[in-house]
C-alpha cells in the first residue's frame, strides 16, 4: 500500500465518523463497478 493510503486507514480505526465515511465511498465504488461490469459481478453470485 502506498503511506498515504495507511494513514487514511490508520485515521478511519480512530474515527467511527470516517470510518462510516470510508465504507460508505467503498461501497459506492463497489456498486459501480458492478454497474459498469454487470457480466463479472453476475458471474462471482
Amino acid at each position: 500500500m502506498e503511506p498515504s493510503v495507511k494513514v487514511v486507514l490508520g485515521n478511519t480505526v480512530r474515527q467511527p465518523e470516517a470510518e462510516e465515511q470510508f465504507f460508505g465511498v467503498a461501497f459506492s465504488a463497489l456498486h459501480t463497478i458492478s454497474y459498469r461490469f454487470p457480466d463479472a459481478y453476475e458471474s462471482k453470485n
